[in-house]
């Protein structure tokens, strides 16, 4: 599997809901791939109802929820790094480590380790490894998101809609 530590900032306005997609089938990311969820929970709650944990701010989207939310306050730069080796997925957020995942635990299409369901369609084990290290910023209409890349001799590419 693609070994990458990605280092970033982000701020997020008011009700904003945005992803980070890495490791993905870059024709279907969403369904076949990995996301980290940036969100302003507080505000995208309020106007869209109570959302499952694992789809909150730091979340391995859909897999498992984050051990804190250590995001500052709507419109304040957050730091951001996701290290992946192997199958060995690290998210911190200021600091704080937030999700510390191995997915070859998850070997079951649409099950996460604990039985609960998640979107992916291969099991997540075997979600693409040979790609070249791409960024997608998905910038939903409920808010919006910034960020600022500190790539390591990585290309990012950046899209947002």
């Amino acid at each position: 599997m693609l070994t990458f530590h990605l280092k970033l900032q982000y701020k997020l306005s008011e009700g904003a809901n945005s992803g980070i997609f890495y490791r993905s089938d870059p024709t279907n990311p969403v369904q076949n791939g990995f996301e980290i969820q940036p969100m302003d929970n507080e505000g995208f709650q309020k106007t869209h109802g109570i959302k499952d944990a694992r789809k909150l701010n730091g979340s391995f989207y859909d897999g498992k929820a984050p051990s804190s939310n250590p995001a500052k306050p709507v419109g304040e730069w957050n730091d951001f790094e996701l290290e992946c080796v192997g199958p060995r997925i690290k998210v911190t957020i200021n600091k704080v480590q937030v999700i510390d995942v191995n997915v070859d635990n998850w070997d079951t299409a649409g099950k996460n380790p604990d039985g609960t369901t998640d979107n992916l369609k291969p099991p997540s084990k075997i979600c693409p490894a040979k790609v070249t290290l791409a960024y997608r910023i998905m910038v939903r209409k409920s808010g919006s998101a910034k960020f600022r890349f500190f790539p390591n001799r990585a290309r990012i590419a950046v899209f947002s809609f």
